[in-house]
Order: structure tokens, then C-alpha cells, then sequence
């Protein structure tokens, strides 16, 4: 090998001629004259040449190193290796393979028969969406264990979301994650145009109530494994990869009804290598947490991969993913557990400080790397000796596990149970809930800067972009009001929440509008929420009716959030009022949130201001509405499975309450005769399901000076429908004159979203760009424009004039605008908010989300799932906090040794501080589960370890002088960030 190697070398024009030459270039880099340089000098001036897998040596004695590979002829690698393991406390593993100069011309004439080098990735992803970055970070961060030139890349993820938004960043998701160039060199499954989804090797394993749950495994195979065995000249998938890949061995639990997601992912793959076919065969686990289930799963494993061996000469399988083996609570926990029921065990603070010491250490990273399930012989925390699942036993009898690694492999941190990022966030960002919509590469996490989200009025109005589109800016163009007019052209902007009082109502009740206003520190989605003040006059008492409006787009409302709604304003405060109403569309309501929403608008009263409940009727009292204490209508269920609301919270003093039916209490009986109704609903998109859009009404009944009074609450939520609208109101006509009837004191007030926008007055035609023949969108300069006419009170009424409500006049291509027949009609029934005389807020749409802003300024996608009250994150040094976290996420992934105080703090935050919001500890428990054996002892696990691995067939064909595959490298990467688990990569040695 020597001879033939040398030649090869001498043939290089670029390189040292000669084996002085190489020492030459070594000594210059040993400044210090120790005889040793880094591992990646070493790698780079020799390496070109012969790479050496070596792990884990961090400076390599250079000389001996030399004299290994080329001074005995035929024991070169074995010589390294025992040098290497001399000058190194950590495992040398030297395994012969040609590098990638080597690899790409040509092996050296002579050279050993090549090793394969596989790569392996796994995520979980909890739906959220794979980004190149994290991708890309999971490939090639860690040297050691980079895909860096291997023959085969593979990636495995599992709870994946595809849907029609989400499909076009997932496409050849691991091609374009690899980058051009490397990917030049490549096959991938995901060219293959007949998958499941195009460019997308998955599989559907569950439909779920909030969506699809898929799994895929992205492959690359290196072109120089890959031979045209379909004779087409070129080397193509169709060469290498002979099916899709396919779900196999589900788990036999929960599959009454629908399928379970407990699966595993399989590919087969063709590969050409010295001279001959090998066949390998990729298995992606998603195993079972209950053990007879998995047993099932593994027993069906074992039948396929005799099946799939059978008849081929070179055959070789690799499984990994989530093997949901956790730690044994073993007995040395004890002393660190408390038990919270009887055999209901809990980890302590104490247990918790324990636990981090091991994982600092990386001795004890491999010490208790052999508490796991899998492995584990002694005795658990009950002093029970621990009998091993029969599931465990069959995995072990099946494979090589990552478990069975020797004494001196460096063991990663484990990969569960962490603490989500989303979870650390909400946290920082003092209990509002945030999720992130993509799976975090943390070291592109930009700083936040908070006091720009409240002031940044050109980026909140017109700076929302989604997929290259500016969704602000557009100018919409819309049917003509009359037949044969010209089309009308609104902008996305203006005044659509607003507050009207029937003119019809009795002539001995007078009311106006004395406030309305929008709350810039409320925030849910595209709408700001609204709030008002109409006085209604009854002889000579006043009812101060407060009304507020917000459009939660299935945010969650908190008391915060509604506390400052009610009372952030000095003028509009709902301290005091007679009638207090809160009116709410797109209310998500399930079996999580419930709890949060009941009794909100007492609990928002009492928490915010002390309101007494003894001074006020709640209709949400009544323990018989619709849903227990949440005064709401059912109007859609959607797509996804879920359900879609409408609330109106509704309080009123009792002080103008009178015992109706005379059981001597004031009570909601008294006030609110039935529970709100939905009515006026929209004619359109109502063929086979109901529509949204549509009124909720709630009859209060007041006694005022010795009368009573009649007050017919209306939350609207119109058609963005011209023709749908006007039937909604008509509708609406009809209803208020029937409830009117035979009532001397009657008055209603309508308020919420009534869907009538600016219309695009000829005064924006130097403010606009024309996108294509009569589609426009405003520029800069015209978002510019409409700030400052938004930042002057007195020119946001003259905008207000523009409203498509009012506005008389040209629009932007010189036509006249001419009112749709909906707003002449709403104009006929109403005094409104927009022929009133009082200051004219900011618009309230279209604003661009919060969270939006938020994953703007921090570069990753965010989503808050709270209505946010902004005084909550006011003072907050948000900004300090997260660059403090990602610096310590960063940490983990550069050192070995992760000692010290700030580290362990983190580590104890990472995998021990996740409390729920009933503040259950969700990492503490130590899970009772059935024994292992009849009348045996229940087994205990906690909810912590190296869930996710890798397993190497042990009936493999494959082989070479005796070696068989061996396991290089195995880590975990905490910069990248999904959900629960961390994500794992390791590499695999494959002699062939």
C-alpha cells in the first residue's frame, strides 16, 4: 500500500513532493515546538490525501502519526491507531478511507477497497417547519460528526406539516439545505416526481384534529456509489433509490379508528461499490412508548429486514430516530425524589442539581448513559430490581446499540427531555405564550428590540410581507356598485371597526357616541381592538354603555389583555359604566382552553381594578349556556377540526337590575332573559357548511328610574361581500323592528367589524405602483404618506372622509365612486361612529401581527397565542435575556466539557424548570409503568435520556478483513431547536 499510495501523492501537482515536505508543512504550524498540532491542521495538510476518522482526538503528535501511515508497509492504519491512543485519554477509532480530493478523482492506484461513510440525522419537529439554516447547521456544525463528503446523507424527521403554504419551502428540502455545490455531487430521493408530495419523500402516518402528521426522510447518495444500472446514461434516483420509501411495523396500540403514528420510515437503497451492488436498507423508528406495542413493532422489524436480506450478497441496515427508551429511576435517585402519592415519585431540586453534575461530567454522561432501559441491571429507586422489558431484550438481540458504545466514546448531552425554546421564550417574555413556527437554528436569533414594535407606525401598517408579498399595500379591486360601473378600488387599510345606533330606536331613549378609541398596547392579530363609550339617555338618568371589540384570530384572551381594554384609557374606561360588553370573534375554545376563558370578563374586572362582583350581573354566570361560563355561539367548524366562535361577555350594574321574577335575587335571570343568539348570518359559501360571517345579539333588560328599558346589545362580523352584506342588514332590519315591538323603552347599538375600507381616493395616484394591468400596491413613499395623515388627529378625520361609507368623490383611476348598496343601507339604519363628532382614533386595520414584528426583528418566524397586553413586556430586559440564553445554547455545542456554574444553571433550566400552566412539572415525574413480568414490580422511568439513536443490524453481510460497521461518531445538537427533543446526527463507518 505504501508504494502505491506514495505515487499517487508524488503524481499531485500541488502537493508536498515528498513525506519531509509534509513534515515541513506540520513543524511550521508547531509554534511551540511540542511536537504536536491541532487535529484540523493535521487534517488539512494530510487529510487532503487520506482521511483519517479519528474520534475523539483534539491534537495529534504528528511525527508518529507519519511514520504510522507511511513507514510500515501494510501496517500503516493499525500503527496510527495505536499511536494515537497513546497521546489521547479519549477512544481512537483509525478507519482507512480516501478523502474527498482522493474520492473525486479516483482512489489511488493499490489503495484498500473503500469504506462507505454514512451520515444520520434525526429531528423531531412538532409540526414546525424545517429551515435550511437548521438543516444546514445540523449537517456540518460538528466536525466530527459533519456529512462532510459522506456517500450517503440521510435525514430523518418525524410530525412534519405539509400543507399548501408550507409544501413550497419543504420541497428538496436537503438538496438546497447542502447548498449547490455539494449538492452537484449528489442523488436525491427528493428528484423523484411521483412521491406522495412532489420533492417530498414522505409519508401520511395521522390526521389529527389540528391537522396531517407526516414523516419523510430526505436522501443523498454520493454519484461515486451510484451506478446507471437502468442503462439511460445518467445516474440518476431511479438508479439508486428502486421504491419510495414506505411505512412499516406500526404499532398495534390505538389503531381502533385511525391509523397510528407509531411507525417506522424505510428506504432501500442501491449502491455500487468496489466493483459490486450493495444494498442497503435506512430505517427511520418512531417506536412505541408501550412496551408490548413496541415488542409488536420490532417482532414485524425482524420479519422484514429477514425478507428484505434474503437472496442479497451485500446487505446492510441502520435504524434511528426515537427508540423512547428512557432512564430507569435507579436507586441511587432516592435520596432526590419525593413521592408526591403513593409509587407517584417526583424529582426534587436537589435530584436536579444531582442529574446536571453527571451530565457535566463526560465520565458520567457514559456512566449513566447505562441506566437506560436498554441496558440497565440493579436496582430502582423502590429497591426493586429492575427486570428488563422484553421489547428492550429483542432490540438488544437485533442490534448494536449506541447504548453498547465502549467506555471512553464521547457521549452526547441527553436529547430528552428538554424544555422547548418556545417554552424559554414565553418565559422571558413574562407568560405569554409564543411558539415559533420553524425549527430555530438559535445562532440566528437577532436581538430584540422591544420600544421599536410600539413605535414603528410604517412598519405596523404597511411592513407585513408573506412570501414576497406586501399584504398591506395592496390596493383591491372589487365589483362595481352598479351594473356596468367601474370596478372599486380599496386599500387595506381604515376604519372597519366602529360602533352605530339604530335610528329607529324608541323616541323617549336618546343615545350618542361620546368615545371611541383603538388600543395600540392590546394586540391579537391584524385588527387593533376597539373600544367606545355611548351614553344612553332615559329621562333624566344617564346608562354609560361601554363597548369593546376584539378579533382574536384564535388568540387566546387573558385577563391582562382585557384588563387594559377595559380601563387603559382615562377618557373610555369602563370604570363605572351602567353595562359593560365585550364583544369577540374567532374564539378558539377546547378542552385547554376552556378553564382560561370562563368567567374572563369578572376575572379581567376583579384583577385589574378591584371591581367588586357584588356591584355587577355577569350573563356568564349562567351555568347553561352553550359552553359552561363562556357566553359564546358556535358559527364554523373549520377545515382543521377545529371550531370557531363568537362571545359576548356582558356585565351590568346592579344597581339597575330588578328582581323580575321575584325570587328575592338579583341575578343573571333578571337581566339577561336568554342567552346571546346568533342571527343576520351571511347568504354566501352557506351551500354545505355555515358561514362565519354573522350578528350576535344579547337582550339585556335594565330598570332605570323606575322603568324598564329594553337594550339590544349587536356584534357584528359583516361579509367582506357587498351583496352578502346587505343581506345581513336587511336581515338586521327586520329583527330590530320585531324585537322593538310593544317595548316603550327600546334601544339598540351595533358595534364590531362592519368590512368597509378607504376607498383608493385620486389623492394616492402619485402613491401607487402598477404591479400589472389594473392591480396596484402602494410604494414607500405612499406608506409615508398615510402615516402622517394616521399620526395628525385632524387629518385622520379628513382620511375618515375617504372611509367607502361616506367618501364622494374620484378614486385613484379617475372614476367616480359610487357606494355599494350595503353601506347606503347601513347609512339609512344607523348613526355612525363616522358621521359623529368625536376624535377619530388610529385606524384599526390592517395591522401587521405582533408576532409578525417579533420573528421580523428576532430572523425566525413567531407565533404569539395570547391576546399580549404590552405593559406586560414593558421594563422587561428581553432583549438581555435571550441574548443571554442563545449564548449558553451556543456553549453546549462548542465544548465537550460543559463545566460551571452558569452552564449547569442552563442545563438545569434546559431539562428540569418546564412547569405547564397549572404549574405541573412536566420533566420531574418519574413515570409508573406495568412490569416487565407477571406480578412483578412496576417499572419506573424518568422522564429524561438518550430517547433518540442508532442501531446497526447485527445480521449484516457486509463486511471487510473481518471489520464490520462501526459507529464514528454520535452528538446532539442544542442549536437547533423544535420541540422536546434534541435533534441528533452521527455517523457511520461502513466496510466494504
Amino acid at each position: 500500500m505504501f508504494q502505491s499510495t506514495q505515487r499517487w501523492l508524488e503524481e499531485q501537482a500541488d502537493a508536498p513532493q515528498n513525506l519531509d515536505e509534509l513534515r515541513g508543512s506540520l513543524r511550521q504550524l508547531d509554534q511551540d515546538g511540542s511536537g504536536r498540532v491541532s487535529r484540523a491542521d493535521f487534517d488539512r495538510i494530510v487529510g487532503r490525501y487520506f482521511q483519517q476518522v479519528v474520534v475523539p482526538v483534539s491534537t495529534v503528535e504528528y511525527e508518529h502519526a507519519l511514520n504510522a501511515m507511511f513507514g510500515r508497509e501494510g501496517e500503516g492504519q493499525r500503527s496510527l491507531c495505536h499511536q494515537l491512543q497513546k497521546t489521547s485519554a479519549a477512544s481512537v477509532k483509525a478507519v482507512p478511507a480516501p478523502a474527498s480530493a482522493a474520492r473525486a478523482s479516483g482512489y489511488p492506484p493499490g489503495s484498500k477497497a473503500q469504506d462507505l461513510k454514512i451520515w444520520l440525522g434525526f429531528a423531531k419537529l412538532d409540526m414546525k417547519l424545517p429551515s435550511q439554516d437548521a438543516v444546514n447547521k445540523l449537517l456540518y456544525a460538528n466536525e466530527l460528526a459533519s456529512a462532510e463528503d459522506a456517500d450517503v446523507i440521510a435525514l430523518f424527521v418525524t410530525d412534519l406539516l405539509i400543507t399548501k403554504r408550507t409544501a413550497p419551502q419543504l420541497k428538496h428540502l436537503l438538496k438546497n439545505a447542502m447548498g449547490k455545490e455539494r449538492a452537484n455531487d449528489y442523488v436525491f430521493n427528493e428528484d423523484d416526481h411521483g412521491l406522495l408530495v412532489a420533492h417530498i419523500p414522505c409519508q401520511l402516518v395521522q390526521a389529527t384534529e389540528d391537522g396531517s402528521r407526516y414523516v419523510s426522510m430526505p436522501i443523498a447518495v454520493h454519484r461515486r456509489v451510484v451506478r446507471d444500472t437502468d442503462l439511460d446514461g445518467d445516474r440518476d434516483h431511479h438508479d439508486c433509490f428502486p421504491t419510495h420509501g414506505y411505512l412499516t411495523c406500526k404499532s398495534s396500540r390505538r389503531n381502533e379508528y385511525s391509523p397510528t403514528f407509531k411507525s417506522i420510515l424505510t428506504q432501500n437503497i442501491l449502491l455500487h461499490v468496489n466493483g459490486k451492488d450493495l444494498d442497503l436498507m435506512l430505517l427511520g423508528a418512531n417506536l412505541d412508548t408501550n412496551d408490548e406495542a413496541k415488542l409488536g413493532q420490532l417482532e414485524a422489524l425482524e420479519r422484514l429486514l429477514r425478507m428484505q436480506s434474503r437472496g442479497k450478497e451485500n446487505f446492510s441496515a441502520f435504524i434511528w430516530g426515537d427508540f423512547n427508551n428512557r432512564l430507569v429511576a435507579f436507586e441511587e435517585m432516592k435520596p432526590h425524589v419525593k413521592e408526591k402519592k403513593a409509587g407517584k415519585y417526583e424529582i426534587t431540586d436537589s435530584g436536579a442539581e444531582f442529574l446536571v453534575n453527571w451530565f457535566q461530567d463526560p465520565r458520567r454522561r457514559h456512566e449513566l448513559l447505562q441506566k437506560d432501559a436498554l441496558v440497565y441491571e440493579g436496582r430502582d429507586l423502590a429497591g426493586n430490581t429492575v427486570v428488563p422489558p422484553e421489547c428492550n431484550k429483542k432490540m438488544l438481540e437485533m442490534f448494536h446499540m449506541t447504548t453498547a458504545v465502549g467506555s471512553n466514546f464521547d457521549i452526547p448531552l441527553p436529547s430528552y427531555k428538554q424544555q422547548p425554546l418556545d417554552q424559554v421564550v414565553t418565559k422571558i417574555f413574562n407568560g405569554t405564550r409564543v411558539r415559533f413556527r420553524d425549527a430555530v437554528d438559535v445562532d440566528s436569533i437577532k436581538p430584540l428590540d422591544f420600544q421599536s414594535l410600539k413605535t414603528d407606525y410604517k412598519d405596523m401598517y404597511f411592513g407585513w410581507e408573506e412570501n414576497g408579498k406586501l399584504l398591506q399595500r395592496a390596493v383591491r379591486s372589487e365589483d362595481a356598485s352598479t351594473e356596468g360601473g367601474t370596478p372599486n378600488y380599496y386599500m387595506q387599510v381604515g376604519w372597519l371597526d366602529s360602533v352605530a345606533i339604530w335610528k329607529e330606536n324608541s323616541a323617549c331613549v336618546k343615545a350618542r357616541l361620546t368615545h371611541w378609541e383603538t388600543e395600540w398596547n392590546v394586540r391579537a392579530f391584524d385588527h387593533l381592538p376597539l373600544r367606545s363609550v355611548v351614553e344612553v339617555q332615559v329621562g333624566d338618568d344617564t346608562i354609560k354603555t361601554w363597548l369593546g371589540f376584539v378579533k382574536l384570530d384564535e388568540r387566546r384572551p387573558t385577563p391582562a389583555s382585557f384588563g387594559r381594554l377595559l380601563y387603559g384609557s382615562d377618557s373610555a374606561s369602563a370604570k363605572d359604566a351602567a353595562v359593560i360588553a365585550l364583544f369577540v370573534t374567532d374564539l378558539h375554545i377546547n378542552a385547554d382552553s376552556a378553564e382560561h376563558i370562563r368567567k374572563l370578563l369578572r376575572r379581567s374586572m376583579e384583577e385589574s381594578m378591584g371591581e367588586s362582583k357584588d356591584k355587577y350581573i355577569f350573563n356568564e354566570d349562567d351555568p347553561a349556556l352553550l359552553v359552561e361560563h363562556i357566553p359564546a355561539q358556535l358559527v364554523k367548524a373549520t377545515e382543521d377540526g377545529g371550531a370557531r366562535y363568537v362571545a359576548m361577555f356582558v356585565a351590568v350594574k346592579k344597581k339597575h337590575v330588578k328582581d323580575i321574577d321575584v325570587d328575592g335575587d338579583q341575578d343573571h335571570h333578571d337581566c339577561f332573559p336568554e342567552p346571546c343568539f346568533l342571527t343576520c348570518k351571511s347568504r354566501r359559501k352557506n351551500q354545505y357548511e355555515p358561514v362565519f360571517k354573522s350578528i350576535l345579539a344579547q337582550n339585556v333588560v335594565l330598570h332605570v328610574n323606575g322603568k324598564d328599558v329594553d337594550l339590544l346589545l349587536l356584534g357584528a362580523n359583516f361579509d367582506t361581500d357587498d351583496a352578502a352584506k346587505l343581506g345581513q342588514l336587511e336581515a338586521c332590519e327586520r329583527m330590530l323592528t320585531m324585537q322593538k315591538r310593544g317595548k316603550e323603552h327600546f334601544c339598540s347599538i351595533l358595534w364590531g367589524d362592519f368590512n368597509n375600507r378607504l376607498v383608493a381616493f385620486d389623492g394616492m395616484r402619485p402613491y401607487v405602483s402598477e404591479k400589472k394591468p389594473d392591480k396596484y400596491e402602494i410604494t414607500d413613499s405612499g406608506a409615508h404618506f398615510l402615516v402622517d395623515w394616521f399620526a395628525d388627529p385632524l387629518r385622520r378625520r379628513e382620511l375618515l372622509q375617504k372611509d367607502s361609507l361616506v367618501y364622494d368623490g374620484v378614486d385613484l383611476k379617475g372614476n367616480q365612486y359610487t357606494p355599494p348598496k350595503c353601506n347606503i343601507k347601513l347609512r339609512k339604519m344607523f348613526h355612525l361612529a363616522v358621521d359623529s363628532d368625536v376624535e377619530v382614533p388610529w385606524p384599526s386595520y390592517k395591522v401587521q401581527p405582533l408576532g409578525e414584528m417579533i420573528g421580523k426583528q428576532m430572523g425566525c418566524r413567531v407565533e404569539l397565542q395570547d391576546v399580549v397586553a404590552l405593559q406586560k413586556l414593558a421594563g422587561k430586559d428581553m432583549a438581555g435575556d435571550m441574548t443571554t440564553r442563545v449564548a449558553h445554547y451556543q456553549e453546549l455545542a462548542r465544548r465537550r466539557d460543559v463545566a460551571g456554574a452558569d452552564l449547569a444553571n442552563h442545563l438545569e433550566h434546559v431539562y428540569f424548570a418546564w412547569y405547564d400552566e397549572a404549574n405541573k412539572p412536566l420533566q420531574r415525574s418519574i413515570r409508573w409503568e406495568k412490569p416487565s413480568v407477571e406480578n412483578g414490580p412496576p417499572n419506573y422511568y424518568m422522564q429524561l435520556g438518550w430517547l433518540d439513536g442508532v442501531g446497526r443490524w447485527k445480521e449484516n453481510s457486509v463486511a471487510s478483513d473481518g471489520r464490520t460497521s462501526e459507529l464514528i461518531a454520535w452528538d446532539t445538537e442544542p442549536r437547533v431547536q423544535a420541540f422536546d427533543h434534541v435533534p441528533l446526527r452521527a455517523v457511520v463507518n461502513l466496510p466494504c
